[in-house]
């Protein structure tokens, strides 16, 4: 027993120094060269290896992430998705770090399923898990493939026409402006939306055009899914137009205004701070 425990103890201790090299690496700075080093030196990543970054959604325990992917790598068989996937957690939020050469990209996206459903079975009252995914790289372009991951998860929580899993490539259009978003913000929100949202009041206009805008202009599915009739859906809409003098019955102003919002919403989220301390956590190192 006293063996067994010892053997606990040191693969723990293991574990926990193997998470700190991944944290370091997805950081960035002189940190990130030292760490990508010390990963290839103890076999843990190939100098010949890719990476792909998997960010887990900001409401899901990082804990979580990690044990999923202990269960799913300690399955073996055939069942076990290929490629090494070494966990950390950054800005408390879980990251999984999956290295190989041959079918890295299918092997990651079968690692974010298992995160995503294997959390989902965890924890009954956290609703939805969403998780986004980066391009493969280098393993010294992990600190801007781990922007991509947390972009692409921010996505998948925030778009609902984007799945619960996402890759950045698969963001299209919405991934350019979200970089767009946290470098000038400025230059992504218009002023004239500010005026639209009420706190975080549900009947806001920014959450009545952004709905109807989700929906594609179908009056019946924003209305039913605001829970409002169709006259005061009408209604609201023509205050979104005095509001901002744009016409929603204009491709390039509805274009505008839906892009708009959905950045005013990652703008009034973490993901800005988080990126701009990793950014300054670069800089410093």
């Amino acid at each position: 027993m006293a063996r067994l425990r010892e053997r606990s103890l040191q693969v723990s201790e293991e574990e926990q120094r193997c998470r700190a090299l991944v944290t370091d690496l997805l950081r960035g700075g002189a940190g990130s060269a030292r760490a990508a080093g010390e990963l290839i030196g103890q076999g843990l990543i190939s100098a010949e290896d890719e990476v792909v970054v998997i960010a887990a959604g900001a409401t899901t325990d990082p804990e979580a992430v990690a044990s999923v992917i202990a269960d799913a790598a300690g399955r073996g068989g055939r069942d076990e998705p290929s490629g090494r996937a070494l966990t950390a957690a950054v800005g408390d939020r879980g990251v999984v770090l999956v290295a190989g050469q041959q079918g890295l990209e299918r092997a990651a996206e079968r690692w974010a399923e298992e995160v995503r459903r294997g959390v989902r079975q965890r924890d009954a009252e956290g609703g939805g898990v969403f998780v986004g995914l980066s391009n493969p790289g280098r393993p010294d372009e992990a600190p801007d493939l781990l922007r991509q991951a947390v972009l692409a998860a921010f996505a998948a929580a925030e778009l609902p026409e984007l799945p619960p899993v996402v890759s950045w490539r698969d963001t299209g259009v919405y991934g350019a402006f979200m970089l767009a978003a946290t470098a000038s913000p400025e230059l992504v929100v218009p002023p004239q939306i500010a005026g639209l949202s009420t706190g975080a009041r549900t009947d806001s206009l920014a959450r009545t055009a952004e709905v109807f805008l989700d929906a594609a202009g179908d009056t019946a599915a924003a209305s039913e899914q605001l829970s409002i009739h169709r006259t005061t859906l009408y209604y609201r809409l023509a205050q979104v137009e005095n509001k901002t003098g744009w016409d929603l019955k204009n491709g390039r102003d509805r274009l505008t205004l839906h892009l708009g919002l959905k950045m005013q919403r990652l703008l009034k989220s973490g993901i800005p701070a988080l990126l701009r301390g990793e950014d300054a956590r670069r800089g410093s190192s």
